[in-house]
């Protein structure tokens, strides 16, 4: 059987062998299980294989059967176990478009079910250890909201919204002067900020933003013993821990890392020196220098008070403040940050407990 493999497709109760060559699509395996099962509609087929590091792969469209046929021939596979499954009603026996949004991927909608096994395995695991209390928690808590497996869209590799408290420190000075200075502060700030980014970024040599270049740099260099076996023109198998499948025309990697942030994961980086491309090819243009440096091309002019008119109102045109008790005490000037920011466990002497207490603040009942 040397340039085939048999597909064990099971459907139901029943079971049947479909033997097809390297060299066929996936619309001839479409019409081989149409032959077999006469009630079956190829529009809604859903079939799912899985080998080690591969769980629950979805064959969808011709990318998805190289893959398969890329990793039966690394494992030296003559056989294979498919289930197959009807998950809609179509009029007549019909394939999945490569190229489009929903079904052009390289192990189609199964990377997500990959995906989906490895986050619920942990998740599971972080329940049990967090008990009731966690359970609880993430009970009312969508998982698109706080999971990085199931964000909707793109993180470009920001796993945090502390923009605010960015903000709030970078005027931490200005904070205290009243509103109009306090804008011409922000301001002057900003215009500072920006001239400095511009002629900073026209003294950087290389494509891609330095942060992401010597990240690019670091990923390469982590990959160098990485075994790839190429597959067809655009998708590659990278054999690391674990294995993962990557189509480099299409952007995409069964580990999701670099459909989310949009840029080259580390099995990305491997498959394309494999390939031979141009890593910067590969890169967003919001990763790249001349990006950059449009994002800071115009500049804020200043705004002179020389020229200012004097602006004289009248007395009964003037805001006062709103009248309130000063509160006693020194006025605070710090910003209250969160406790996990500003306290550490510690072992209490009084009770014994590792907890976010000492001796001297600890209310933990003691035993007799």
């Amino acid at each position: 059987m040397d340039g085939s493999v048999i597909l064990m497709c099971k459907r139901g109760e029943l079971s049947a062998g479909v033997v097809l060559s390297r060299r066929a699509t996936y619309q001839d395996l479409v019409e081989k299980l149409c032959r077999k099962w006469s009630d079956l509609k190829g529009g809604a087929l859903l079939l799912l294989y899985s080998l080690e590091g591969h769980a629950k792969c979805m064959l969808s469209c011709d990318d998805d059967l190289e893959a398969l046929f890329a990793l039966t021939l690394s494992r030296r596979i003559d056989a294979i176990d498919v289930i197959l499954m009807d998950s809609g009603s179509s009029s007549t026996c019909s394939t999945v478009d490569p190229c489009s949004s929903d079904g052009g991927s390289i192990a189609g909608r199964g990377e997500l079910t990959v995906v989906d096994d490895l986050f619920n395995e942990l998740l599971a695991e972080l329940e049990r250890e967090g008990g009731d209390k966690m359970r609880d928690f993430l009970s009312d808590l969508d998982v698109k909201h706080w999971a990085h497996a199931h964000f909707p869209g793109h993180r470009y590799g920001e796993l945090s919204s502390n923009l605010a408290e960015c903000f709030n420190r970078w005027i931490k000075d200005e904070r205290c002067l009243p509103v109009t200075q306090l804008v011409d502060a922000i301001r002057m700030k900003l215009m500072e900020q920006m001239s400095r980014r511009k002629e900073e970024s026209w003294r950087w040599k290389t494509t891609v933003c330095p942060t992401w270049d010597k990240r690019l740099a670091g990923l390469f260099q982590f990959s160098r013993t990485w075994v790839v076996r190429k597959s067809s023109a655009d998708v590659y198998d990278v054999r690391g821990n674990p294995s993962n499948t990557v189509n480099i025309r299409q952007r995409r990697c069964t580990c999701k890392e670099w459909q989310l942030n949009c840029f080259p994961c580390v099995h990305a980086v491997c498959a394309i020196r494999k390939s031979g491309c141009d890593l910067n090819d590969f890169v967003e243009p919001c990763y790249l220098v001349y990006s950059f440096r449009e994002a800071y091309l115009k500049s804020i002019e200043p705004i002179p008070t020389v020229y200012k008119p004097d602006f004289v109102v009248d007395s009964d045109d003037v805001i006062l403040p709103p009248l309130q008790r000063r509160p006693a005490g020194r006025p605070r000037t710090e910003r209250v940050s969160p406790i996990w920011k500003t306290t550490r466990k510690r072992l209490c002497s009084r009770c014994g407990t590792v907890a976010r207490h000492n001796k001297r603040t600890c209310k933990e009942p003691l035993l007799s």
